[in-house]
């Protein structure tokens, strides 16, 4: 009854751990059993292996690997000791160690409010199963994977049929595709420093294509450009009032600086032979009025020519009749 009992639970906590990847991407939860031989049985040798074209992790060495079980891109799973020399506990349950890798349908940027999402859906998965309660999230945090903060790992604890189990999960994104990774153990277990790195290393050794998309970037980008042109448009109207204002106002720190040193004039420093030169500002004429104060200054010189001549030939003629009359008389 203790064995089988061990077997169940075997079963069941990893089951949880399916149910809860399968939730974020609408899979059924599928229970794998210990001894289920469904796949070609491979074992790790601690070399990366290839899951899809460009994308390869690490496992444990000597854990098994099962390929695309129960929807999962792959399940590596601790191989327990068949038999041993040494009794029996049957108090202490016995449990596989497990990995499960799923590979989501897009990627998704990777930040405070991704985490926040992430635990919304888990969390909604577990209520829905009876047979698991008291779950919660114990830590969740950003950690660097290929840059600053590009990772997402978070901690939960739940009973399964009243044993305490523990979970780590962590996500990271590419520029296609999202990853997440789920570690299983029981509580008791979970904080063991040697287990517990050799499960860190592994789950952090997945390499991904590209990096997370940063969220709202492409509005970002948007934004960005319908700004630039704005700024395009209203820039030169800008520039020119900046220059008009700039003109002004170091026209009137001129003025200033000339009337603080006495450089200006007031009225009565202009004289009458100053205002005589106002003459040279007369406005000017235009084509039409040039021509015709040019005729009307012909006309007048020749007047003046003409009557110069009618008086010089009156001139000569008063002085003919006066030889005449002086020659009577002599």
């Amino acid at each position: 009854m203790k064995r089988k009992l061990r077997i169940r639970l075997s079963k069941m906590t990893l089951a949880t751990s399916l149910i809860v990847l399968s939730g974020l991407c609408g899979f059924a939860g599928v229970a794998i059993s210990a001894n289920d031989n469904s796949n070609t049985e491979e074992i790790a040798d601690g070399s990366p292996i290839e899951i899809t074209p460009g994308v390869t992790i690490k496992p444990i060495n000597g854990w098994r690997l099962e390929r695309k079980a129960a929807g999962m891109a792959l399940v590596m799973k601790e191989v327990l000791p068949t038999s041993s020399a040494a009794p029996t506990d049957y108090s202490k349950p016995i449990f596989a160690r497990n990995i499960s890798l799923m590979t989501l349908s897009k990627s998704r940027p990777v930040d405070s409010t991704a985490i926040t999402e992430l635990k919304a859906e888990i969390t909604k998965m577990i209520l829905r199963d009876p047979s698991l309660s008291d779950f919660s999230f114990t830590e969740a945090k950003l950690f660097d994977y290929k840059e600053k903060n590009d990772g997402i790992v978070l901690f939960s604890q739940l009973t399964v049929n009243n044993y305490q189990m523990m979970q780590m999960q962590i996500v990271v994104s590419g520029s296609e595709k999202s990853y997440l990774l789920t570690y299983s153990d029981l509580a008791a277990n979970f904080a063991n420093p040697a287990t517990f790195d050799a499960a860190w290393k592994s789950m952090t050794s997945i390499v991904v294509p590209g990096v997370a998309p940063k969220r709202y970037y492409k509005e970002m980008l948007l934004g960005g450009a319908l700004s630039g042109g704005f700024l395009a448009l209203v820039a030169p109207f800008f520039l020119v009032r900046w220059r008009t204002a700039r003109k002004i106002r170091r026209l009137a720190e001129e003025l200033q600086y000339d009337w603080d040193h006495g450089a200006l004039k007031t009225d009565a420093d202009y004289e009458l032979s100053e205002i005589g030169q106002l003459e040279a500002t007369r406005p000017v004429k235009h084509k039409g009025q040039k021509k015709k104060a040019a005729e009307s200054s012909y006309d007048s010189t020749f007047n003046s020519s003409m009557n110069l001549v009618s008086k010089k030939i009156s001139f000569e003629s008063s002085v003919d009749s006066f030889s005449t009359r002086h020659s009577r008389f002599g």
